[in-house]
């Protein structure tokens, strides 16, 4: 069978093969993985975030351009939280280096950073959950957008709008390309999106599950051990909802959230520092870590080129079949 031939905003605007954008998986999106990713035909993004100064984050996107020669992206927060750091300084290393792309969330990207990337020659891809905040980006000038479903893992918003109806719902409302996430991990995923009209996909859970991410062996044989049933929704109380991977310290947390607890009594439970201790050193119960339903799709761990290979060998058989099912 001939491996299909994908040709998408993503896939014409950047040179890569498939239409697959590694997300940014907080800790976890380093030069390794985002290279592996690259190096795979699709789109790697280094998570800037975790770097915390301009030096650092300037070595690890070095360290991917020795790794990869193919496109990748840098991952900017925007959320308003995120003040011990410096955001500008950070944008303008990115700028410097001239990644392929940026993603940006947490609020609108706005002009200036939006005119620091394009002078840069950068897209900029803001990634949202409702396609309120799509519009209004699309306004702002940005290239592309990012919708995550109330299946992703991460920040999927308070709509709780699942992929099937909020990816439609924005490419019927925006004139930019969509990009569509949650939910995803498979041939049949990324099909299922392209024909929604989005022009590519983002996949973190997926990712997180194959032998160059950097978390804890424990940790990946609990993602292949899940099902789609073992994700859950904190943080609905302070309006920032995250879908996390189920364990005691999720449940604790959601019922100090249900009891109106202050943040930082939660914090002591699920700060970054604390969830290292889940996805560094293993200990399944301490702390939370981002988690989509897709989980359930997990199935084993391979390297980064065999599960994206296997990606795009199912989605020429799952349209060689829609063929034999369908004809015009």
């Amino acid at each position: 069978m001939a491996e299909i031939k994908f040709k998408t905003w993503l896939t014409e605007t950047f040179g890569c093969k498939y239409p697959i954008i590694q997300g940014g998986l907080g800790y976890l999106s380093d030069a390794e993985l985002a290279a592996a990713v690259s190096n795979a035909g699709c789109l790697g993004t280094v998570t800037t975030y975790q770097y915390r100064t301009k030096e650092r984050v300037q070595e690890e996107i070095r360290k991917a351009k020795e790794l990869t020669s193919k496109p990748f992206g840098a991952n900017v927060n925007l959320f308003p939280a995120v003040s011990q750091v410096d955001t500008k300084a950070i944008a303008e290393v990115v700028a410097e280096e001239k990644v392929a792309f940026i993603e940006t969330a947490g609020r609108a990207p706005e002009a200036w950073l939006i005119d620091l990337m394009h002078g840069a020659g950068i897209k900029l891809i803001h990634k949202m959950p409702a396609v309120r905040f799509a519009l209004h980006a699309e306004k702002s000038g940005v290239d592309a957008i990012t919708m995550i479903a109330f299946e992703g893992g991460g920040h999927p918003g308070m709509e709780e709008v699942a992929g099937m109806v909020l990816i439609p719902r924005a490419v019927d409302s925006v004139k930019i390309p969509v990009i569509a996430a949650g939910g995803i991990s498979d041939g049949r995923g990324l099909v299922a999106a392209l024909s929604l009209g989005a022009q590519g996909v983002l996949m973190g859970t997926r990712f997180m599950a194959t032998k160059e991410c950097k978390i804890h062996e424990n940790l990946k044989r609990r993602l292949v051990e899940a099902n789609e049933n073992e994700t859950m929704i904190i943080d609905r109380a302070i309006r920032s909802s995250r879908r996390v991977l189920r364990n005691a310290t999720a449940e604790r947390v959601l019922g100090l959230q249900q009891l109106d607890a202050s943040l930082q009594h939660q914090l002591t439970f699920m700060g970054g520092e604390v969830s290292k201790k889940l996805w560094q050193d293993g200990q399944l119960d301490t702390g939370v870590i981002a988690c989509g339903q897709s989980v359930g799709l997990v199935g084993d761990i391979p390297s980064v080129a065999e599960l994206v290979q296997r990606i795009v060998a199912q989605a020429s058989q799952v349209l060689q079949n829609l063929q034999s099912r369908v004809s015009l």
